[in-house]
């Protein structure tokens, strides 16, 4: 730091100006670090309120942060993006800013536009939002490689530095659950052996867990046949066939779609084989058997929100040639459910990358006659700019650079993790509804989504209120649900609209 200020001062001496590229983000928005400059100018006469000076901290570091009072021996400064107020001495002082580029265009602080922009921006602090720049960790761009590769099936050795960190590369990989899918590409690359070791024990691990549940649910499936059910396997049940090997797509459960007149003995072939019911009525049935086993029975494909879209799939889907009671979606009712399915948690609570893989991969399979019956259940169900957005970002993603994504949509998929996170449920929810009736809807919600919870509703309606009370009640009484609660309201409280 020593070199860098004697560096400012010989310039200033000699050419009496200097120009410097912005460093930080305590500036924004009117300096932006990847892209402005400041030209600097020796002080020459005592500085004022809302100058910009260059200074050095007594620990080395330099700053340029906005004078925002002037007293007697010392100065007030404050970044234009913080709240936080600094006392600096006079002593400190290196140049004071006398214009910037923006955008490669020269700005002078006489400027109109940057008068105006002092006083509507740096006047009141109490009135400030702090902006908060996307700053990928470095490991991302070498995930998203090694993803396009595994994907892909194109997979070649890349050049990775040696101070690399694999370990932040696998507790990101396993964040979005495709730990088991850039196994095959991480093999190739100069890596610790510890690291390929982990990688390959997820793999095995995955590729064991498809082994059994695919045993698992033919056990089932054949009780499904004695008792004459019919049934359609849904999700990572048919998207795996997409990958280029078995064991690459990772999942939690087994998602089955059955003919909902047969509930009560379905529940009793699950139970007899040893599963314990979690949740019984509603969307769907979930069934759970320690250590790995969770199927979800759905009755229907959606809630009220878009089963109207789907309330003739029983009319459309195809006997399955091979087994008996079996009915497979069309490719292009297929497609429809996966798209669907990620509108639901991507405007929700998120969604990770491999809801991208599945959508690049069928697009890879989809046939051109398709399209036409796709697009015009995409319009029905108000779905065709969101399937242009995800189609466009899978194509980024797999395809094209990965710095055509937009900075947001790569830290909304990166923070998202596999299958959502709290924080963006409640950011989207806010953003939609506002805060007050986010707030109501929480503590009354609507009957469609409580009748889902208590099935006992779709028969009495009138008793919608009872378990409103009842639903408070247990909140107050469950430590773990009223720190969620406070916790939200936290994030409520916070969220600047």
């Amino acid at each position: 730091m020593e070199n860098d200020k004697i560096t400012i001062e010989v310039a200033l001496k000699q050419h009496g100006y200097l120009i410097r590229p912005v460093v930080g983000d305590s500036m924004l928005p009117m300096l932006d670090e990847e892209q402005d400059m400041v030209k600097l100018v020796p002080i020459s006469e005592p500085l004022k309120k809302f100058d910009i000076p260059l200074y050095r901290r007594p620990d080395g570091k330099l700053v340029l942060h906005r004078i925002i009072k002037v007293k007697k021996g010392c100065y007030i400064t404050c970044g234009d993006n913080r709240i936080h107020k600094e006392r600096i001495s006079a002593d400190w002082m290196i140049a004071v800013m006398d214009g910037f580029y923006k955008n490669g265009k020269y700005i002078s602080k006489e400027n109109v536009d940057y008068q105006k922009y002092v006083m509507n921006h740096c006047r009141m602090l109490r009135n400030r939002k702090v902006m908060h720049p996307i700053k990928m960790p470095s490991e991302w761009t070498i995930l998203l490689q090694l993803f396009r590769m595994a994907i892909t099936n194109n997979i070649f050795k890349i050049d990775i530095g040696f101070d690399f960190n694999w370990d932040n590369l696998y507790k990101l990989a396993q964040k979005q659950k495709i730990t088991a899918s850039i196994y095959p590409a991480i093999v190739k690359q100069q890596c610790p052996d510890n690291i390929i070791t982990l990688f390959q024990k997820h793999f095995d691990m995955n590729l064991r867990r498809h082994i059994l549940f695919d045993a698992e649910r033919n056990e089932i499936l054949s009780e499904f046949v004695v008792h004459g059910i019919r049934y359609v396997l849904l999700k990572g049940c048919v998207l795996n066939q997409y990958y280029p090997t078995i064991g690459m797509r990772e999942f939690a459960d087994n998602d089955i779609l059955y003919d909902v007149k047969y509930a009560k003995i379905v529940n009793k072939i699950m139970l007899e084989k040893g599963y314990t019911c979690k949740a019984f009525g509603g969307i769907h049935d979930s069934y759970l058997k320690e250590p790995i086993f969770n199927f979800e029975m759905h009755r229907t494909l959606f809630g009220a929100d878009m089963q109207q879209h789907f309330d003739d799939i029983w009319s459309r889907v195809i006997p399955n040639s091979e087994y008996t009671n079996r009915y497979d979606l069309t490719f292009e009712d297929l497609y429809l459910h996966v798209i669907a399915h990620l509108n639901k948690h991507y405007n929700n609570s998120g969604a990770g990358l491999r809801y991208f893989s599945d959508i690049w991969l069928m697009n890879q399979h989809m046939d051109t006659k398709d399209k036409p019956y796709i697009q015009q259940r995409l319009k029905q169900a108000n779905l065709v700019d969101f399937e242009k957005k995800v189609v466009q970002l899978s194509t980024y993603i797999f395809e094209e650079k990965f710095e055509n994504i937009p900075k947001e949509e790569i830290q909304y998929i990166l923070e998202s993790g596999a299958y959502g996170v709290f924080s963006h449920r409640i950011l989207n929810q806010v953003k939609k509804q506002g805060k007050k009736k986010y707030l109501i809807f929480r503590i009354f919600p609507l009957y469609s989504h409580m009748k889902s919870q208590y099935p006992i509703l779709n028969r009495i309606a009138a008793l919608l209120p009872l378990f409103w009370i009842l639903r408070i009640i247990r909140c107050i009484f469950n430590f773990s649900k009223l720190n969620r609660v406070k916790k939200e309201l936290m994030l409520i409280k916070r969220l600047k609209l």
